[in-house]
């Protein structure tokens, strides 16, 4: 994936994305129908071609 497409996916999912060098957090928070929240992390990692990969 590139790192509009991952924008992209955490628009989509009413996230944030945090970039640190070359890793990326996708943080998701909603809340659930029983009143908690519900919590969601897909960790990034770039690739030597500019590609990331989820891990």
């Amino acid at each position: 994936m590139t790192i509009d497409q991952l924008r992209h996916v955490a628009m989509n999912a009413g996230g944030r994305v945090e970039r640190a060098g070359d890793y990326m957090l996708i943080s998701v928070e909603k809340r659930s129908r029983f009143g908690g929240t519900d919590y969601s992390h897909q960790r990034y990692q770039r690739n030597a071609d500019g590609t990331w990969t989820a891990g």
